[in-house]
């Protein structure tokens, strides 16, 4: 560096000066030692015998502490105001200010020097300190100019790029012009936060997967992530949490990559040499560390964004899918009037509807929810749908049919997944409903001068018991009566005080009215709703059937938009 250079004509300075003033087999060693940022370097020869401070100092590469001038006993000799003389030694401290920046140690018959000569030393040592004291002060600007130059082409390029490969190396190769490194890299948390992985790493020559991933809590790496605090590692031989990854380092520095508060990754960076790194290259690496901090981020934004426009338009798809598979439209039946209503949580829902012409004056009409929300749901949804039809074309009796479906569904799902499904077929001409219900609300109906009326009885739900069995029931609906099958999501909304809307209020709704067409009491039973939901944006998917037994004039009116899907 430019302060050992210096250092050494300053040397040379001193030995001609004593030349001219004394005999120069007089001198026989010339000795300097250099407070720098974090140790002692030497910078001319130093035998085996030299004893004292500096020498100790010097062949231990021991770092300079304040707390070792409190112990000058130990030593041949502290700091000195002035010149000092032992035996043959001539000894000239550094010093400017008030801090002792080294020592000129001349060893011979330092006895034999005049006093001019001894002035024209003590003169040197101070032009000697300022010397260094203005090299150190020069390195120091230096490092920080050369670290504000590399933020500020970092910061540059972060704010026009958003590949994050590209930066991470950028602010790898910016660093070098900062603070040297033998091997350095770049590792990012996973996502589970168990195991770092290298972005980017340059230095290492072989067996380069053994340090391509490093666990939380293990090395030097592992172990600053995990106590959230970065290192300044002197002597990595020392430390008992190094494992060795490259046989040539011997010091260390870990800044962590935080996101906010949450820690992201950490920066690495190596060196041959012991004590190469000083708190100003640490300063230095965080601050570079906060700059591939926000490349990160800004690269997770983007690619969070990127993920979220891509899984919009995967729902927006399942969505419109899924619709398709709802009937468009309800049937016009000569005497009925019948109206659907879909309304899922998400995009996606696990709630089911439909409405199936059997044969000539049979109508199927089903209702189905799957535990769960959003697309697994609506995948197992899209199953039950599937086998149900399979099985009505086959012609199995209802219970059958749902015999069938549950062992379907048992094959093909995972445990804990289930389906309540009521499936019957309504005969046209004598109003007869019959009707399997496998663990799903009880039907609602409405008649004229009665109470409404719960029809209770049903057996498991699908998809959990592979042997289960199921029994039909049926009613009969006269004219002027309503049949409501729904899910549980229209009867469980939370209103604002903590009450659930309930299957009482429901049925009061719908007897009040029971005059309404069937599209019109299927408005009335979502708006109920909506309004009485304490939050209508937390609401569990929503499905309702409607079916009315009206006059032959009443059922030729009904409209066949009335599907009621949303």
């Amino acid at each position: 560096m430019a302060r050992d250079a210096e250092g050494r004509d300053l040397i040379r300075a001193a030995e001609q000066l004593i030349v001219l003033r004394a005999p120069r087999d007089l001198i026989r060693t010339t000795l300097v030692w250099i407070r720098r940022m974090s140790a002692t370097k030497e910078v001319a020869f130093l035998s085996e015998e030299d004893k004292g401070y500096a020498a100790y100092t010097l062949r231990g590469d021991h770092e300079l502490r304040r707390d070792w001038y409190e112990r000058q006993e130990e030593f041949d000799f502290g700091i000195h105001d002035g010149l000092g003389v032992s035996g043959e030694d001539l000894r000239i401290p550094l010093i400017f200010g008030k801090r002792q920046w080294g020592e000129l140690l001349l060893r011979g018959s330092a006895n034999a020097l005049t006093p001019e000569c001894r002035d024209q030393l003590a003169a040197l040592g101070r032009l000697t300190a300022r010397a260094f004291r203005n090299a150190f002060v020069y390195d120091r600007l230096r490092a920080r100019v050369k670290g504000v130059t590399a933020l500020w082409k970092v910061g540059t390029t972060i704010s026009s790029s958003l590949n994050l490969q590209y930066l991470l190396e950028l602010i790898l190769s910016s660093l070098r012009e900062v603070v040297p490194y033998d091997a350095a890299g770049i590792y990012l948390l996973d996502r589970d936060g168990e195991r770092l992985t290298a972005a980017t790493l340059r230095g290492y020559r072989s067996e380069k997967e053994k340090v391509a991933r490093a666990k939380v809590g293990q090395g030097l790496i592992g172990w600053a992530t995990k106590q959230g605090d970065d290192l300044l590692v002197d002597d990595v031989v020392a430390n008992p949490h190094y494992i060795v990854a490259r046989e040539e380092t011997r010091s260390e520095m870990v800044a962590l990559i935080r996101r906010g508060s949450r820690i992201v990754g950490a920066f690495n960076v190596e060196s041959d040499e012991p004590h190469a790194y000083s708190r100003i290259d640490l300063f230095h690496l965080k601050a570079l560390a906060s700059q591939a901090a926000i490349a990160v981020d800004n690269a997770m934004l983007y690619r969070e964004a990127l993920e979220k426009r891509q899984l919009d338009s995967e729902l927006s798809l399942a969505r419109d899918i899924q619709q398709k598979l709802l009937p468009r439209e309800a049937p016009r039946l000569r005497g009925w009037e019948m109206a659907g209503l879909n309304v899922p949580a998400k995009r996606v829902g696990g709630d089911y509807f439909d409405f199936i012409e059997v044969s000539r004056g049979i109508m199927g009409i089903s209702i189905a929810d799957v535990s769960g929300k959003g697309i697994p749901a609506g995948l197992v949804m899209a199953t039950f749908r599937a086998s149900l039809l399979a099985e009505i074309l086959n012609e199995y009796s209802i219970e059958g049919i749902f015999r069938k479906v549950n062992e379907l569904l048992v094959r093909s799902t995972d445990p804990g997944v289930f389906v309540t499904a009521i499936y019957g077929t309504l005969e046209l001409g004598s109003g007869v409903f019959t009707y399997c219900n496998a663990g799903h609300v009880e039907p609602l109906i409405i008649r004229q001068g009665e109470a409404p009326r719960f029809v209770s009885g049903g057996d498991i739900v699908l998809g959990s018991f592979p042997q289960a069995r199921y029994r039909q029931r049926l009613v009969t609906l006269e004219h002027g009566d309503v049949l409501l099958l729904y899910t549980d999501g229209i009867s469980e909304a939370m209103g604002r005080g903590g009450e659930e809307f309930g299957s009482v209020r429901l049925a009061s709704l719908v007897e009040d009215h029971r005059e309404l067409p069937a599209v019109g009491i299927r408005d009335r039973i979502y708006a109920e709703v909506l309004e009485f939901a304490a939050d209508p944006t937390v609401l569990d998917d929503m499905t309702a059937v409607v079916v009315k037994r009206v006059g032959e004039r009443q059922g030729a009116a009904s409209r066949p938009s009335d599907s009621g899907n949303s």
